[in-house]
């Protein structure tokens, strides 16, 4: 859930990150300093830059792409004033939650070894700190989630949902564990605030149909599936949607 994305799907977010640099008013050549300190960190800890970037790691590609950029695009704002006491001003409130980022940065390490038992430890520790911290909640509600610890999980998502309500991930992460709580109108509402706030997931337009489904509204969740069939046609919720549809005669 939170780093299955393409190539061309960081490619994006990196230059999107660098034009908003640029109308915030700092240089473009901030981006190409950020780029190098990730692909200088991942030779030097490894391990924690792969957690971060797991299905695509940090290469000198996305550097040389920045770099580009603010040779050429963003050329005129390399002699801004980099804005370092203003980025200090700005960011002073993560530098107080250090401890929270750094257990938080051990928790994803385990996970990512299977050591989910001293993941929650890690995260328990990083919530004791700081419990309203968004990514902490949602790490602990992923990491309970993994364990077959649903119930729990969902206590730790709907807490992020309340710290950070427009951010979609937790209200995503909500509707899964509610479906797993055999709740399909709450996961219903949950997957529908997701998808007002990040249109477009096939994966949620399939689940809005399972949850329907579950609720008893045959033809709403045969609406739900059929729009995800024309997103895509790949793998066993498509051939589940397609059962589903037969059955019920929506489907030749």
């Amino acid at each position: 859930m939170l780093s299955s994305y393409s190539r061309d799907n960081e490619r994006e977010a990196d230059e999107l990150g660098q034009e908003y640099m640029v109308r915030a008013g700092y240089p473009a050549s901030g981006m190409v300093g950020l780029q190098q300190l990730l692909v200088d960190q991942q030779k030097e800890s490894p391990g924690m830059l792969q957690t971060m970037f797991s299905t695509h790691p940090m290469s000198s590609e996305r550097r040389d792409t920045a770099k580009n950029l603010a040779e050429r695009k963003y050329a005129a704002t390399n002699i801004r004033d980099p804005g370092r006491e203003r980025f200090m001003d700005n960011t002073a409130s993560m530098r107080r939650i250090k401890p929270t980022i750094e257990a938080c940065q051990k928790g994803e390490t385990a996970m990512a070894g299977k050591a989910y038992g001293k993941a929650e430890e890690q995260f328990r520790t990083a919530l004791k700190a700081t419990p309203r911290d968004y990514s902490a909640n949602v790490l602990m509600a992923k990491c309970l989630s993994v364990q077959d610890k649903d119930a729990q999980a969902l206590e730790y998502a709907r807490s992020a949902t309340k710290i950070y309500p427009q951010e979609a991930q937790a209200h995503k992460m909500v509707g899964v564990l509610a479906l797993a709580q055999r709740n399909p109108a709450a996961a219903y509402a949950s997957l529908e605030q997701y998808d007002r706030l990040l249109p477009g997931d096939a994966g949620v337009t399939f689940l809005k149909g399972v949850s329907l489904e579950g609720m008893g509204k045959r033809q709403e969740a045969a609406n739900q599936f059929a729009s995800y069939l024309r997103r895509t046609n790949k793998g066993q919720a498509a051939e589940y949607s397609q059962s589903r549809l037969r059955s019920w005669g929506y489907l030749k």
